[in-house]
């Protein structure tokens, strides 16, 4: 489980009580993240010009941001994030699909 409010800013991190009621499982190459979340409204497809540098927002493991419905809002990079964690705990992430089982 990612508790991402433990790793951003402006958020309140997972405690106890009560499960959250939804969960984003996110697959970046042989690792997969269950992240707690306490809404989706839906999946939005961006373009690539719609993405810029951070000017409005600043999130640790985000280098990029974008505006959709006139929020401006920052892109997690869950790539980063993990490699992070392999840097810290190696252990903590997937074994490669190109080195040993």
């Amino acid at each position: 489980m990612f508790d991402f409010a433990a790793v951003t800013d402006g958020l309140t991190p997972l405690g106890e009580g009560p499960p959250r009621v939804r969960t984003l499982v996110v697959q970046v190459g042989a690792n997969t993240l269950a992240v707690p979340v306490d809404a989706v409204r839906e999946v939005r497809e961006v373009t690539d010009d719609s993405i810029r540098p951070p000017r409005v927002t600043a999130q640790k493991f985000s280098a990029a941001e974008v505006e959709l419905d006139g929020v401006v809002m920052p892109i997690f990079d869950f790539g980063v994030f993990i490699d992070s964690i392999a840097e810290s705990e190696p252990m903590a992430v997937a074994p490669s699909a190109e080195g040993p089982l």
